[in-house]
Order: C-alpha cells, then structure tokens, then sequence
C-alpha cells in the first residue's frame, strides 16, 4: 500500500508544481477574478490541477501513514474551495467556454 501512497504522492506534487508553474505570477492562494483564464499547459485537461494534485498528496500521506478522517476533511474542504472559485470565475466570459470542454479533475470526452 506504500508504493501507491508514494505514488499519489508524487503525482500530486507534479500537478502541483505543472499548476504553479503554468500560472507563473497569476497562481494565488486567495480567490479574485482573474484578468484571464489560463487553457494551456496542465489547464488544458483540467480546470482544477493544483487541488487535485493537492487532494493527491493527501491521499498519499494517508497511504503511507493512514490517519483517521484526513481524507474527508481534506475532500470537503478542497470541494468547498472549488465551489467558492467556480463562482469567482464564472464572471469571466471566457470560462463558460472554457468548462465546457475542461472536466474539473479529469479530461472530458472531446467531440
């Protein structure tokens, strides 16, 4: 079971540091309208890569060192978060094109 925490684990701090660095000086910890929606680099197969990767870590720490209930917090807290800065985003125009063809997680099916 520690292979597959290690495992998450690394692929969480990959799609953390993807979502960091394509954001470069854009990527914040707070919520505020952006002045564009990013859809290249890892943004182009999810629109939530730093959570998700964040989710990753997690799960993988809990794999490795199983601790009671850190998963559920952690999942309600990020599913929160996501649904606070899905509405920050929603004022931008360009992301109602965006989410349509942008899964939160994980890539949608392309027509």
């Amino acid at each position: 079971m520690k292979i597959i925490g290690i495992s998450c684990f690394l692929l969480g701090v990959l799609l953390r540091w993807l979502a960091m660095h394509t954001l470069g000086k854009d990527f914040k910890l707070t919520l505020e309208t952006p002045s564009k929606i990013v859809t290249t680099g890892i943004y182009r197969f999810m629109r939530h890569p730093s959570y998700f990767g964040s989710l990753l870590i997690i799960l993988g720490l809990s794999l490795i060192e199983p601790t009671a209930g850190i998963m559920a917090v952690s999942l309600a807290f990020f599913l929160a978060r996501i649904v606070n800065e899905e509405k920050v985003l929603n004022c931008n125009i360009d992301y109602h094109e965006y989410k349509k063809k942008t899964g939160i997680f994980f890539l949608k099916r392309r027509k």
